[in-house]
Parts: structure tokens; C-alpha cells; sequence
């Protein structure tokens, strides 16, 4: 039974007697106990799936009973792409309760927040201020999640923030993808996908405090358009100071920006005096770690050379890095057993096998 053919059973038993929860909670646990005979698969796909109340719930009671089983549970990544969904804070605080239960990718690209007792998403919303929280909440406890992946979720931007205080209706003071980031300090999650969340200028300001706090590895921003346009001299420039911030990210080593964030640039720096301060900081002195800031390095403009060739020299340095760790633990794997005084087994086993997933090397 497949993921799809389990978001039918669901929608269509929902108003039946309670016999049909138990047939619901049968279904959920015979698709988890398939999974679970496939090794190879790593995801329980619930995209486009209608998920009311008692679903979630159902859901997490099946998640909480597989925690509880040898092995855990039999995938690591969920997939609630372009799901309709009641709360998921059921679900993730039965994770939560089981330490993150070894998930360590979630992905809600395109996910609609489902009101009490309705069966349809408002169109083009996306999730709902207490659902982004439920999620920032278990950002913030897991030690398992890795990547995080909110695509198309416009309630993260500031501007729709301060329409929902101004009605009164805000979950928190602080906006979500403040709150977002500020739970990734001290977190495990390394990747985070923003794509297509109609982020807008003012963001860059959030964006910049709080990637301060956080040991974000990747962050992937195309598709806000609206967070700049080449017409609006200010909306480049607020650009440009983000860009001269990624000094003080030392864990950042890749962001995808935008595809017009070449033009928003160069656009920034045409209203840049030749001795404007803000020049040799676009040259990114003292960060070591970023190597990739697409679109900016496909430019050969000379008013972006300082930060091409700064993510150059880290490119560089980053390859030889990687050459030197991959050579040690591919010699390592190969060394003989000691004899007397080495390096004891046991630590040899697991210095090989944190590089091998690390470097993808072959076992």
C-alpha cells in the first residue's frame, strides 16, 4: 500500500464509526511495516496527503508504538510535500519523546495548515503560524535532524508577520524565521531550504542576526524574488549588507541566493563611492569557510572580483582538505592491525566509519 492509496483510506473512513480508526491505524501500521521490510528505503512519503485531527493522531500513536520496536523506526526522512495537514505537533512530540527518533530530514515544501473541522486548505497559505512553531519547537530539542526543508511557506517572512499582529493574531513577538533560527543554534541541522517563501527586503536583516547564532552549513533562498528588485536602490543595498555579514557566518559554506541576486549586486554597487567602506568588506576577509554563493559567482564583473576571489580561494582550500581527510581514512582502513601500542581497534572502526559516510567512501 502506498502512500497515496493510505491518503484516501484516510480521507474517506474519516466520518465513518470508530471500527474504521482502528482500520486507519491497521493501514498506517501495515505501510510502516512495508517499509520496514525494505531497507533501501529511507522515506515515509506522505505528499499530497489530506491529514485531519484524528489522522496526525493516529499517526503518532503508530510512530510511538515503532520507536518502541528494535531498529526504531524503519526511515529517517519525512516527506510532507504539498500534504493538507491538521497540527503536526503530535506527531513531532512523539519524535521529540523518542530524542528526534533518528529523523534526521524533514521536508514541508508547500504544506497547508488544515482549521479544526475543515477538510480543505486555505489556497496559497501554506502552513499556519502554530504549525511553523510545532516545528520550530522540534528543531530546537532534536540532536538527530539534519536538513529542514520549509519551500514555499510564506508565513516565515517578516511582512506577513506584522499583518498577523496587527490583527492580533500572532503566535509569537519575535517572527517566525527569527524564531526559526534562533532554535538552529545549537541544533544539528546543517541544511535549511527557504525556497519560494515570498521573503522580502526586511528579511535580510533577520536573516543576518540570526545566522549569527546558528552553525547553519547550506542555505538555499532561490525563488524570493521579492527580496529585492534592481529598480530599488535601497532593497540593493540592505542586499549588499548581507552580503559584507557573511563575514561573521564562519559556518556557512554554501547559500544559493535568488536568480536575480547578480543584478540586485551590481546594482548596489553602482551607488557605492569609490571609497565607500562597504567595499573591502564585500571582499569577505576573514571568512575561510564559504565557497559558494550562487548566483554571484558566475559574474566576471570587477566590482564583485574581491568576493569571487575569496570564494575561490576557500573552493580551493576546501578541495585540498577534503583530499588530505579522504587519503587519511582510506590509509587508515588499509593499515594493518597493531601489534603492542597503536591506535586501538576500536577507535580505528569508528574514525573509518565516520569518514567513509562522511566522504561517501566506498566501505
Amino acid at each position: 500500500m502506498n502512500a497515496t492509496s493510505l491518503a484516501h483510506q484516510g480521507t474517506a473512513s474519516a466520518h465513518r464509526p470508530s471500527p474504521a480508526i482502528a482500520d486507519r491505524k491497521a493501514a498506517f501500521s501495515a505501510h510502516l511495516a512495508a517499509l520496514r521490510s525494505r531497507p533501501g528505503n529511507t522515506t515515509l512519503s506522505l505528499r499530497g496527503q489530506t491529514l485531519e485531527a484524528r489522522d496526525i493522531a493516529l499517526l503518532a500513536e503508530v510512530l510511538d508504538e515503532q520507536c518502541g520496536l528494535p531498529g526504531g523506526l524503519p526511515f529517517n526522512t519525512i516527506d510532507f510535500t504539498d500534504a493538507r495537514l491538521h497540527s503536526p505537533l503530535p506527531l513531532l512530540t512523539v519524535l521529540d519523546a523518542h530524542a528526534g527518533a533518528g529523523i534526521t530530514c524533514l521536508d514541508f515544501s508547500g504544506a497547508q495548515s488544515l482549521a479544526d473541522g475543515q477538510a480543505q486548505a486555505s489556497p496559497a497559505e501554506g502552513l499556519d503560524e502554530p504549525a511553523l512553531q510545532a516545528i520550530i519547537g522540534f528543531v530546537g530539542t532534536s540532536t538527530a535532524l539534519r536538513s529542514l526543508t520549509l519551500d514555499r511557506q510564506p508565513a516565515l517572512g517578516l511582512l506577513p508577520f506584522m499583518g498577523r499582529l496587527a490583527a492580533n493574531q500572532f503566535h509569537d513577538l519575535q517572527p517566525p524565521l527569527l524564531r526559526l533560527l534562533a532554535a538552529l543554534q545549537g541544533s544539528a541541522v546543517e541544511t535549511l531550504a527557504l525556497r519560494g517563501c515570498q521573503l522580502s527586503p526586511q528579511d535580510w536583516g533577520n536573516l543576518d542576526n540570526g545566522l549569527r547564532r546558528a552553525a547553519l552549513k547550506h542555505l538555499d533562498l532561490e525563488g524570493n524574488d521579492q527580496m529585492a528588485t534592481a529598480s530599488s536602490a535601497d532593497a540593493c543595498l540592505t542586499f549588499l549588507v548581507f552580503l559584507c555579514s557573511l563575514d561573521r557566518h564562519p559556518s556557512l559554506e554554501t547559500l544559493r541566493l535568488p536568480s536575480q541576486a547578480t543584478s540586485w549586486a551590481l546594482a548596489g554597487c553602482s551607488k557605492l563611492m569609490k571609497d565607500h567602506p562597504m567595499w573591502p568588506r564585500l571582499a569577505l576577509p576573514g571568512n575561510r569557510r564559504l565557497r559558494q554563493v550562487s548566483p554571484l559567482m558566475d559574474s566576471d564583473d570587477q566590482r564583485l572580483a574581491g568576493l569571487r576571489q575569496t570564494l575561490h580561494r576557500n573552493q580551493a582550500q576546501w578541495q585540498q582538505d577534503w583530499e588530505r581527510v579522504r587519503t587519511f581514512a582510506l590509509c587508515l582502513r588499509d593499515a594493518p592491525a597493531p601489534q603492542g601500542l597503536g591506535l586501538p581497534r576500536e577507535l580505528k572502526h569508528r574514525l573509518v566509519g565516520t569518514a567513509i559516510r562522511q566522504l561517501h567512501l566506498p566501505s
